[in-house]
């Protein structure tokens, strides 16, 4: 095998599939190793992927909850999601195989502790993600604004942006998937954590 390559993970597999795009090797940024990145830029929120095709991937469903309910704490949650990489996402059902919103990462990357601002988050691979375990859990467009405080309510790309209520360290009920918000009361709407 050549010393130069480095076969990609599941999610760039899987997102390459699914997205129609091919991962390459070749000099990096600064010309030495590969420029294959375990997620490329452009690839880190993603709507509408089948949740049966990234179940036949290898990713498990290791958390599913409706946005209304409240209790779930985060880290029992955690505990049962056994795998390096974690992905957030939500549907409009718990029938429906369509995921509107997901977004991916490494277990380090998604649940890395953010401070407890308005616009606390952390940047990877184009997505901005936060995390704290007493305000918000979530995901935005990288370079956008972010406001937690009414767990993210910033008005600009709305279909992009994931965010669930968090209090005492468990999920309280809602609040947004995509576009649609203030879900704190609905039963329908599904939040899922998926592991790989």
């Amino acid at each position: 095998m050549n010393a130069g390559f480095r076969r990609p993970s599941p999610l760039v597999a899987l997102l390459s599939l699914l997205l129609g795009t091919a991962c390459t090797s070749g000099s990096g940024p600064t010309g030495g190793g590969p420029a294959q990145s375990r997620y490329p830029s452009g690839q880190g929120i993603v709507q509408g992927l089948s949740l049966r095709t990234l179940k036949a991937a290898g990713w498990t469903v290791c958390y599913e909850g409706d946005y209304g309910a409240a209790g779930d704490d985060i880290a029992t949650i955690l505990a049962g999601c056994n795998g390096t990489d974690l992905m957030l996402a939500c549907r409009a059902s718990a029938s429906s195989d369509t995921l509107v919103l997901a977004a991916a990462d490494s277990r380090s990357v998604v649940t890395t502790i953010d401070p407890d601002l308005e616009d606390g988050h952390h940047v990877a691979n184009g997505v901005g993600w936060y995390y704290t375990g007493s305000l918000s859990w979530g995901f935005f467009p990288a370079g956008e604004p972010v406001l937690r405080l009414n767990c993210d309510g910033a008005p600009t790309v709305p279909e992009k942006r994931l965010c669930w209520e968090a209090v005492d360290g468990k999920l309280a009920g809602g609040y947004r998937c995509g576009a649609t918000v203030d879900l704190g009361a609905d039963v329908t709407w599904r939040r899922l954590i998926l592991a790989h």
